[in-house]
Parts: structure tokens; C-alpha cells; sequence
């Protein structure tokens, strides 16, 4: 017996993801709240937040041309990701070296504007 396999767009994951990502946001603040104690949670709050607007805005790409838009979106989502990487070093007792970030954040940026700008090829970006 075959069982049929529903069908995913862009769109569904999109949403699919977002909650999950606020859940995810929404229990680690009353966790921060809980427990006062605890270092680094309200940073993974935050990147959760940030990653939430990312997804959100996500969706508009495709009815927003422009370069605005790409950035809109893709800025969210890298400062989320690193207020989750800082928060979680900071909740497991890491060193959070400044110039890690740094250096991540200035790679980040250089491929971003260089795909961005001079290299205007979507598939070579994605």
C-alpha cells in the first residue's frame, strides 16, 4: 500500500520553519525567565527573533524585485545566526572570541556584496 507523500513548496517549508524557529524562541525566553541564572539565553532569544523576521520577509523576494530586498532578508537571518551562536557559546561556558565574529561577519559580507553585486547570478549565489 502506497502512501502518498504530501507535496512541499518553498513557501510551506518557509512557514513550516518560522514557527519552529519562534517556538523554539518562545521557550527559550520563559526559560531566561525561569531561571535568571543562565547566560546567553536572551542572546538565542534574540537570534530566534532575527531569524523569525528573515523567514517572514522571506516570501516577499519573490514579489519585491531589487537588491533591497535580498538584503532585508539575508541580514535577519546572519545576525540571528550568530546571536545563536554567541548565546549558546555563552549558555555552555565557551571563550566568544571578538575576532571570530569579526572575521566571520567580514566573510560574510565580502561573498554577500560580491555575489551581490558583481557576480549577479542566482544560481551561483544559491
Amino acid at each position: 500500500m502506497d502512501t502518498p507523500v504530501p507535496n512541499f513548496d518553498l513557501f510551506t517549508l518557509n512557514v513550516v520553519t518560522a514557527a519552529n524557529v519562534f517556538l523554539a524562541g518562545v521557550a527559550l525566553l520563559l526559560v531566561s525567565r525561569l531561571s535568571t541564572g543562565c547566560h546567553g539565553l536572551k542572546r538565542c532569544v534574540l537570534g530566534c527573533a532575527l531569524l523569525v523576521a528573515g523567514f517572514a520577509l522571506f516570501p516577499l523576494r519573490v514579489k519585491v524585485p531589487g537588491n533591497l530586498m535580498v538584503i532585508l532578508t539575508n541580514f535577519p537571518l546572519f545576525a540571528g545566526t550568530m546571536f545563536l551562536l554567541d548565546g549558546i557559546r555563552a549558555f555552555r561556558g565557551f571563550a566568544r572570541p571578538t575576532w571570530t565574529y569579526l572575521v566571520v561577519s567580514a566573510a560574510y559580507a565580502g561573498l554577500f556584496c560580491w555575489f551581490l553585486f558583481v557576480q549577479v547570478n542566482v544560481n551561483a549565489r544559491v
